[in-house]
C-alpha cells in the first residue's frame, strides 16, 4: 500500500476530536463511517445530541471546507465521514485498534492506532488540546522544561506499548497540541516511527531542543510538518 497522503491524515487528525473513534464500539474505519452515514439518512436528532466534539474541533473545520468555518460542527463531521467514503477507499479498511480516550488526568492522551490488514503499516492518530486544562498546563510545562512532559511521555509510552504488540512500522500523525506530541515522540523513538506529519504544531523550548540535539539530527528526515 502506498503511504497516506497528507490530506488523508489531517482527516485522520480531524476525526479524533470526535470520541466516536476511540470508544471502541468500531472495529474498522468503514464500520465507523457506516454508522454515521446511516444515522445522517434518519435527520439530525438521531444522533446529533449525542456527539462529542472535543477541544480544537471547531478550528480543524475550517481546514477542509471553504476556510470560512461556516458550518455546524455536525454538517462538518459529516462532510468529512462522507469524503472519507466517497474518496479515500484506503482509509475505510483500516482496522481501529488500541484506541485510548483521555479521561482529563494529568497525563492522559487520546490516541489509535489504524491498521491497514494488507500489510501491517500502522497510523497513530493523537488528538491535540481537548476541553480540560490540563492540556494547556502540559504546554506551559513544556515551555521551560529540557525533558518530557506527562503527556509527552505518555505519547512515548504509548509507541513503546504499540512495540511491545509488534506494531513498529509507524506514521505519527496529529495537529496542534499533537503535532507537538507527535514530533517529540519521534525525536525520542525514531527507530519505531517511519514517519511524523504533524499540522500545525508548536515547538519545543530550547532545553529541550539543546538536550535532544544528536536525537533531533539523526531523526529530521522522519519529521514533516504540514499547514494548509
Amino acid at each position: 500500500m502506498a503511504e497516506l497522503s497528507e490530506q488523508e491524515l489531517l482527516l485522520l487528525s480531524t476525526i479524533i476530536y470526535e470520541d466516536s473513534i476511540v470508544s471502541g464500539n468500531f472495529e474498522t474505519i468503514e464500520s465507523l463511517v457506516d454508522y454515521y452515514i446511516s444515522l445522517d439518512k434518519e435527520g439530525a436528532q438521531a444522533w446529533g445530541e449525542g456527539t462529542n466534539y472535543c477541544g480544537d474541533f471547531g478550528h480543524m473545520q475550517t481546514r477542509l471546507d471553504d476556510g470560512e468555518g461556516g458550518r455546524i460542527p455536525q454538517e462538518e463531521f459529516m462532510y468529512i465521514i462522507k469524503e472519507i467514503n466517497e474518496n479515500h477507499p484506503e482509509l475505510l479498511k483500516l482496522e481501529i485498534q488500541y484506541p485510548v480516550l483521555s479521561e482529563y488526568g494529568r497525563s492522559d492522551i487520546t490516541a489509535v492506532c489504524l491498521v491497514n490488514p494488507d500489510d501491517g503499516k500502522a497510523t497513530v492518530v493523537i488528538r491535540g488540546t481537548d476541553t480540560s486544562y490540563t492540556a494547556w498546563r502540559d504546554n506551559f510545562e513544556h515551555a521551560g522544561e529540557s525533558g518530557l512532559t506527562p503527556m509527552e511521555q505518555s505519547t512515548v509510552d504509548y509507541i513503546d506499548m504499540l512495540a511491545e504488540m509488534g506494531i513498529t512500522d509507524i506514521t505519527l500523525t496529529g495537529h496542534s497540541k499533537a503535532a507537538h506530541m507527535a514530533a517529540v515522540a519521534t525525536i525520542v523513538r525514531g527507530d519505531k516511527i517511519s514517519r511524523c506529519v504533524g499540522f500545525d504544531g508548536q515547538g519545543g523550548s530550547d532545553e529541550f531542543l539543546y538536550r535532544y540535539r544528536d536525537e533531533i539530527a539523526a531523526n529530521r528526515r522522519r519529521r514533516l510538518s504540514g499547514s494548509k
